[in-house]
């Protein structure tokens, strides 16, 4: 079957609209990772006459500075947002024996190098996301790299169904492996298990059905231990013989988390864009947003996370 043969529109963008088989660089011999990224952008900037390849090798090896982009099992892509760009460029390169790219990684058959404006953030990530998603089956790597023509590895591109669109929405951004979640009908001491072992302050908590009811949170937790008379006290020093945790370590098997479940959390929908994500944020003072796919949980969005893609990734 000819890879480009989709019902996709051939008018849409992919990353193949912005790669060119001159790009392609095949079954390079053996070469360092720096070796690799020079001979990379060497090839960009002769045959687009982009000024500057020394400021982009830069550019590439400060992004790896700050961790490996090693995305997938033989599979690299580093990558650089630049301002005097005008528009995305990517690169390829394939090596039959391997590339030592990141130390305590196995080698990369296939470097994919990319450069966007720095003013386009939403491009930039929808082809990072698009690269990642064609290149999940490790099986589509082997082939790639064993490939012996620049027109076969183009195709390749061009028959993706990831298409970049230049609106960042909240699907684009999102972290949609898989997700810890509670049962509305799972008890406290779960909740506290998974809180503790997990080593993180919230969790959604989801029906028999899927559908996502609420979160469950530490502070939620300490609550229903410290009677609420307690808070209004300014010097609780008094209550040294006081044990607010007795009862909670009695009951947790027991009781249900349904008391302590908050409906009103912070969420978007996977379409909504990465504007709303910022609002959310903002307007419920939230670390942790999440995504929904009408009322099913998607994905999970950090707010280190999220100010990363937008402005480091």
């Amino acid at each position: 079957m000819d890879p480009t043969s989709s019902n996709r529109n051939p008018t849409e963008t992919t990353v193949a609209t912005f790669l060119d088989e001159r790009d392609i660089i095949i079954g390079e011999g053996p070469l360092t990772r720096d070796e690799a990224i020079h001979r990379l952008v060497t090839r960009l900037a002769s045959v687009h006459l982009l000024p500057g390849a020394g400021e982009m090798e830069q550019a590439i090896f400060a992004r790896e500075a700050r961790g490996d982009t090693v995305i997938a099992e033989g599979v690299a892509l580093p990558h650089a947002r630049l301002a005097n760009l005008q528009r995305p460029y990517v690169a390829i390169l394939t090596s039959r024996e391997g590339i030592a790219f990141a130390p305590g990684k196995g080698p990369v058959k296939l470097i994919i190098l990319l450069f966007t404006p720095l003013s386009q953030p939403a491009i930039h990530l929808q082809i990072l996301k698009a690269i990642a998603t064609a290149l999940r089956n490790p099986k589509s790597v082997s082939v790639l790299a064993s490939h012996n023509s620049p027109h076969d590895i183009l195709r390749f591109f061009a028959g993706s169904q990831q298409t970049v669109s230049g609106h960042l929405e909240a699907a684009d951004i999102m972290y949609d492996e898989v997700l810890e979640t509670l049962n509305e009908s799972d008890s406290l001491e779960k909740a506290i298990d998974r809180l503790t072992e997990l080593k993180v302050n919230i969790l959604p908590v989801v029906d028999r059905y899927g559908t996502m009811v609420g979160v469950v949170t530490i502070n939620a937790l300490l609550r229903i231990c410290i009677p609420q008379y307690l808070l209004w006290m300014h010097d609780l020093s008094p209550m040294v013989n006081f044990e607010p945790f007795v009862d909670m370590l009695r009951n947790e098997r027991n009781s249900s988390i349904a008391d302590v479940i908050n409906k009103d959390f912070a969420h978007v929908q996977t379409t909504d864009p990465a504007i709303s994500v910022a609002a959310e944020f903002v307007r419920r003072n939230a670390f942790t947003c999440y995504v929904l796919d009408g009322t099913r949980l998607a994905g999970v969005i950090k707010l280190p996370y999220f100010l990363n893609k937008i402005f480091r990734e």
